[in-house]
């Protein structure tokens, strides 16, 4: 909401609570890109498994992965 001069837009709820603490992760575990398995499936290339990794707030621990990010 907002007037002609500035929009807000915010964005909310659990894929956007999750996409958070993936991007967070991508810190701590040392890749670029992290992605959950719901995103893994729906992707048409295959992404590399890293395994199940605790988030707050999921239970039980997503399985995450990752994909290589060819910069050019």
């Amino acid at each position: 909401m907002g007037t002609n001069k500035r929009l807000d837009f915010t964005a909310t709820g659990p894929a956007v609570g999750l996409a958070s603490r993936c991007e967070a992760l991508t810190r701590t575990l040392e890749h670029r890109l992290i992605a959950t398995s719901e995103f893994a499936a729906a992707c048409a290339e295959a992404g590399e498994a890293i395994g199940p990794h605790a988030i707050a707030g999921f239970e039980p621990a997503p399985t995450l992965f990752t994909y290589r990010i060819n910069a050019g």
